[in-house]
């Protein structure tokens, strides 16, 4: 199967225009292969006054599809899940308009998962990139110094047998599966549950669309170059204030949360054979796990070394010990640890080929792009 025609990418958007319009310069630069789907959410009328125009980017198969604004996430999943109802290829892959694709990761995910119906979905390795924004003022969006960090996580697939297991490898060390290619059928379906559900907290939401996918199959985590994700743009993670325990806090947080543990008990039920009441029980052990380090690190502003001592006066089991020892791998890596800080890629480096076009394309900044410069007004957030 040509994994060309197998596969849609679903871009979402939610304003951040000049990121947008970035996306779409390099999808066409590169000539991305796939259909894209992009259900926009947003309150620019740049974005659509720009996508609709496919003259702009004649290099790219893509459908714009424009929805009510994305006042909160319960509208968000309602989009994602009619955006999901859309999609016409057998496989899919969710982005946000901040990250790069690597076409050779997409196309070896793809390809393998055709014939493999054990393994829900496929990924490879995820890597991350800081912009240092030119006296331009162009903000993070383009940039001649870039700083790659080639993995984040890592990078370990979850093949075990049963739903349980692969869970507990999971929450034990979390690698997130959201962008991973899956099946469009089932991602299709989870979507739908979500939104049915109206949980209101994105990373409850989260966490049950991955405890979705692996419940369903196996999960394979390529040893290629997959994703690269940029750091610390308007409106991402990094950049939201509320943090875990404030989230815990919110009213609507307990509901949510009996959701989240019901939706997924039940599929973990199914799958292995189990009774829902343990089942249940499997799913707020593992949650406890998960989210004990994430706890400690939001009580802990002074940085890795204070987050060091907590972790020493604490014994913990050891799932959560493999957790603590995770993050603070990645915020070693994420203070230093692989950026090279002149902004260059060696060329001895098994990334090369997939990261120097992306560091060409943003040194280039918009005159590099095959599209009309971005509108000013897009860029003064």
């Amino acid at each position: 199967m040509n994994s060309d025609k197998s596969l849609t990418i679903v871009l979402t958007l939610k304003d951040r225009a000049a990121f947008t319009f970035r996306w779409m310069a390099y999808a066409n630069r590169v000539h991305l292969p796939f259909k894209i789907l992009i259900g926009d959410g947003g309150a620019d009328e740049s974005v659509s006054q720009v996508l609709l125009n496919k003259a702009n980017y004649p290099n790219l198969a893509y459908q714009y599809l424009r929805y009510p604004y994305d006042e909160t996430f319960i509208e968000y999943h309602a989009k994602m899940a009619d955006v999901l109802s859309r999609v016409e290829t057998t496989l899919v892959a969710l982005a946000d308009n901040d990250d790069f694709f690597i076409v050779s990761g997409l196309t070896q995910s793809a390809g393998f998962l055709t014939g493999r119906e054990d393994y829900s979905a496929c990924g490879g390795k995820v890597g991350r990139c800081v912009v240092d924004p030119d006296e331009s003022a162009l903000n993070e969006v383009y940039g001649t110094q870039v700083h790659f960090i080639p993995q984040l996580y890592p990078n370990n697939s979850l093949e075990q047998e049963t739903a349980l297991e692969r869970l507990e490898s999971q929450f034990s060390c979390y690698e997130p599966t959201w962008y991973d290619t899956h099946r469009t059928e089932q991602l299709r379906e989870w979507f739908q549950t979500l939104r049915d559900l109206r949980i209101s907290d994105l990373y409850l939401a989260e966490l049950l669309i991955s405890g979705f996918a692996i419940i369903a199959g196996k999960i394979r985590r390529g040893a290629y170059l997959y994703l690269l994700r940029q750091s610390n743009t308007p409106d991402s993670e990094a950049t939201r204030k509320s943090g875990v325990l404030d989230r815990m806090l919110l009213e609507s947080w307990s509901a949510d949360f009996k959701k989240f543990v019901d939706a997924m008990a039940a599929a973990l039920a199914t799958q292995d054979g189990i009774a829902v009441d343990e089942a249940r029980e499997h799913v707020k052990r593992l949650y406890r796990a998960y989210i004990v380090p994430h706890v400690i690190r939001s009580l802990s502003p002074g940085g890795s070394s204070r987050l060091r001592a907590s972790v020493a006066e604490l014994k913990f089991l050891g799932p959560v010990k493999k957790g603590v020892r995770k993050l603070l791998r990645s915020a070693n890596e994420l203070n230093g640890g692989h950026l090279r800080r002149e902004g260059t890629i060696d060329k001895s480096s098994p990334y090369y080929d997939e990261l120097k076009p992306i560091q060409e394309f943003l040194a280039a900044g918009p005159a590099g792009a095959p599209v009309f410069p971005i509108p000013s007004d897009s860029l003064d957030s």
